[in-house]
C-alpha cells in the first residue's frame, strides 16, 4: 500500500491535502517446489534453509522470519503477515463446522462451533505472507499443517475482499454482497476449462497434498462465466458462484515436506494423539505461493484487495465435499488498489512552517486520472472541505485540481509517499 501526502498552500492560506495508498491467482495442476521473491518456498519453515540469507515462515540461522518466536507476525518489517494457530479438534478446537458445509456454499449458511474432525483433516498452523520480488511482481505466499498424514487432505485458502464475522453461538455471516462474498468478472479466452480475471473478487485456492504431488487451482467468485468454463454453485449462492482460473506460465510455486522438518518455536500438534512437538512429520505441511501480478491483479488497469483469509479442509478436491475443519479468519488487510483523499485546509498565519494554525476550508475539489479531460474525471465537490476517499483505483497519474485561487496566495506544496512515485 502507497501512502502520499500532498499540500497546496495559498495566502490566508490554502492547502490541499492529497493522501494516496497503494500495495500493490490457475487450474488444477502439478507445481514444483522454488524460491521467489527472497522468500523459501521449498519446504522448510526456518529462514536460512534453502539458501543463505533468504526469509521464511521461522527464524533461522540466515534471513528473516515473519512469524516472531512468540507466533506473532513480525508486522513491523512484513506489514502483510498473518498466522493462526488452530487447537486439535474434540481437545479445546472450538472452529469445525457443526454445519453440513460446503466450500461452494453462501457463508451465511455456515456454523461454526466446538466438535471432532479427523486426524488428516484437523488443522493446526496456518500461515499467509505478501510481499514483491525484484521485478516488483507481488507474491502472496500460504501454508498450512494437518496432525495426522495417513492420506491425502484438501486444504482451501479463500481470500475475501470484504470477509466474514462469526457470532458467539458460530453462526458466520458474509460480508461481501454477492451471496455473501464479491464478485468479479471472469472473460475468455477459456483454456482448460478456466477463464481470465477482468475484474477482481474472491478468491479460493484449492490445494490437495499428501499423495505424491501437491494439486493446485485456483477460482474467483462471479456470475455468467463464459461457457466452458467450470462454475461451481452452492447452497444460496445463484446466480453466483466459483469459477476456474487459467494459470499463467510461472505463476504458481507449490511444495509438501517429504521428510520431517522443524517448525518454528511456537510448535504443532502431530499424531492421533495430538502431541505436542516442534518437528512436522513428513507430509504434514504444505506451502504456496501466487505470482498475483502475473494474474492481473496488480497492473496498472486493475486491482484488488484482500481484507481476510480463511482457510478449511475437507477430505476431497470435490466441491460436494463436506468441510471439516477451519482456521482463520487471519487479518491481512492487504490492497493493491490505491487511494486518494484530497482536502483543503486554511493557513491562518501564511506561513508555510507553522502548522498548528491551519482548518479546513471549504474549496471546489475535483480529481482527474492521467489528463484534466471530461472522461478522466474521477470525482469532483462543490464548495466542500474535503474530495471523499477512492480506494478502488489503479496505479497511475492522478491530477488534484482546485478552483481558481483569486485573492489568495499560493505557498507551495508537500507531498510524502511510500512504494510508489506520485504525480
Amino acid at each position: 500500500m502507497q501512502t502520499s501526502t500532498i499540500f497546496s498552500i495559498i495566502k490566508r492560506s490554502i492547502i490541499i491535502l492529497l493522501v494516496f495508498h497503494f500495495s500493490q491467482l490457475f487450474s488444477q495442476s502439478h507445481f514444483q517446489r522454488g524460491v521467489k521473491a527472497n522468500f523459501g518456498m521449498k519446504t522448510n519453515l526456518l529462514s536460512g534453509l534453502d539458501s543463505i540469507g533468504m526469509d521464511d515462515w521461522a527464524q533461522g540461522s540466515t534471513g528473516i522470519g515473519v512469524i516472531q518466536n512468540n507466533g506473532q507476525p513480525n508486522t513491523t518489517l512484513f506489514p502483510f503477515t498473518a498466522h493462526v494457530k488452530d487447537r486439535v479438534a474434540g481437545k479445546g478446537d472450538a472452529s469445525v463446522w457443526t454445519s453440513t458445509s460446503k466450500g461452494a456454499d453462501n457463508p451465511n449458511t455456515w456454523t461454526i462451533g466446538s466438535g471432532s474432525s479427523s486426524g488428516k483433516t484437523d488443522l493446526i498452523n496456518v500461515y499467509a505472507h505478501a510481499r514483491r520480488d525484484g521485478q516488483d511482481s507481488l507474491w502472496y505466499f500460504i501454508a498450512a499443517e494437518r496432525m495426522v498424514t495417513n492420506g491425502a487432505t484438501t486444504v482451501d485458502f479463500e481470500f475475501m475482499r470484504n470477509g466474514i464475522t462469526i457470532s458467539n453461538s458460530g453462526v458466520v455471516h458474509g460480508l461481501g454482497t454477492d451471496s455473501g462474498r464479491t464478485a468479479g468478472t471472469v472473460v475468455g479466452p477459456v483454456i482448460n476449462s478456466g477463464g481470465n480475471i477482468d475484474r477482481p473478487g474472491d478468491i479460493l485456492i484449492i490445494t490437495e497434498y499428501g499423495g505424491n504431488n501437491v494439486s493446485t487451482s485456483l477460482y474467483m467468485w462471479t456470475s455468467n462465466p463464459p461457457s466452458g468454463v467450470t462454475f461451481e454453485q452452492g447452497l444460496n449462492t445463484a446466480p453466483f458462484g466459483w469459477a476456474l482460473i487459467n494459470p499463467p506460465n510461472n505463476s504458481i510455486v507449490a511444495g509438501q515436506n517429504s521428510t520431517a522438518v522443524q517448525t518454528g518455536p511456537w510448535g504443532t500438534f502431530q499424531y492421533s494423539g495430538g502431541d505436542s512437538t516442534n518437528t512436522l512429520g513428513a507430509l504434514a505441511f504444505v506451502e504456496v505461493g501466487i505470482n498475483m501480478t502475473k494474474f492481473g491483479l496488480d497492473d496498472y488497469n486493475t486491482c484488488t484487495s484482500v481484507k481476510q483469509a480463511i482457510v478449511r479442509s475437507r477430505t476431497s478436491p470435490s466441491f460436494t465435499s463436506n468441510l471439516a475443519d477451519f482456521a482463520g479468519p487471519l487479518q491481512f488487510s492487504l490492497n493493491t488498489c490505491s487511494q486518494i483523499s484530497v482536502q483543503k485546509l486554511e493557513d491562518f498565519d501564511e506561513s508555510f512552517s507553522t502548522t498548528q494554525d491551519r482548518g479546513t476550508k471549504n474549496w471546489n475539489l475535483s480529481l482527474y486520472r492521467s489528463s484534466i479531460l471530461p472522461a478522466n474525471l474521477i470525482g469532483t465537490v462543490t464548495s466542500a472541505s474535503m474530495l471523499g476517499i477512492f480506494d478502488t483505483l489503479p496505479r497511475g497519474t492522478y491530477i488534484a485540481v482546485e478552483a481558481d485561487t483569486a485573492n489568495w496566495t499560493h505557498l507551495g506544496i508537500i507531498k510524502t509517499s511510500k512504494l510508489y512515485s506520485d504525480s
